[in-house]
């Protein structure tokens, strides 16, 4: 969970959606499939990090970089550390605590919840089913004065792309990884948490 974390902080994935960082990645760590890769209580080992960062720092600055000398990897290694890495701001608290005890329990609810829709669907998981399962879950019902479509998709416009536009928002067809998927649930959570109307005994249940 903390390496698709270090990807969104270091803002990486505004050049490269999730789950083609995953795809690029794909071949530089020692995990049998997608899943394993994508499931928030994978380890990876800090030569799995460094090998998926350079693999990463090459497929975005190839077309940027001269081969020569033998330099060309430490070139677009040093571009990917320059542009996203060494700006970022440590001291800053982005996004949320997924180390935090309670957090982790609903990571693991929420993994079981993902696992089995993506299991269901021939496609992989996408913004379109992300709104179907709140619609299931009766979050875009009415209980929750606050919670519309129109505040989901600012949700996912800020969770997957804050650079996204609201025409690129709307086309939900756009794939996402679990750290998305869990990163819309906990906005959506929070629009819940400070909305002034009560729940009804209908939603608590």
């Amino acid at each position: 969970m903390e390496f698709w974390k270090f990807i969104k902080d270091t803002k990486i994935y505004l050049k490269l959606s999730m789950p083609l960082v995953d795809s690029v990645i794909s071949d530089s760590l020692e995990l049998e499939c997608e899943t394993e890769r994508e499931s928030p209580f994978t380890k990876f080992l800090f030569r799995e990090f460094l090998q998926a960062i350079v693999f990463l720092a090459v497929y975005i600055y190839s077309d940027q970089v001269k081969r020569e000398n033998g330099s060309f990897v430490s070139k677009c290694l040093s571009g990917l550390l320059h542009d996203h890495v060494l700006p970022l701001d440590l001291d800053s608290n982005s996004g949320y605590s997924h180390s935090h005890p309670t957090n982790k329990q609903y990571i693991e609810r929420c993994w079981k919840i993902y696992l089995t829709l993506s299991k269901r669907s021939s496609h992989q998981f996408t913004l379109r089913d992300t709104l179907f399962v709140l619609k299931d879950l009766r979050l875009l019902s009415g209980s929750y004065p606050h919670l519309d479509v129109n505040s989901v998709i600012n949700n996912i416009m800020l969770t997957t792309n804050e650079n996204m536009s609201v025409d690129e928002a709307l086309y939900l067809d756009i794939p996402i990884n679990f750290y998305d998927f869990f990163n819309i649930l906990c906005g959506c959570a929070l629009v819940i948490k400070h909305s002034s109307r009560p729940l009804t005994t209908s939603t608590a249940n």
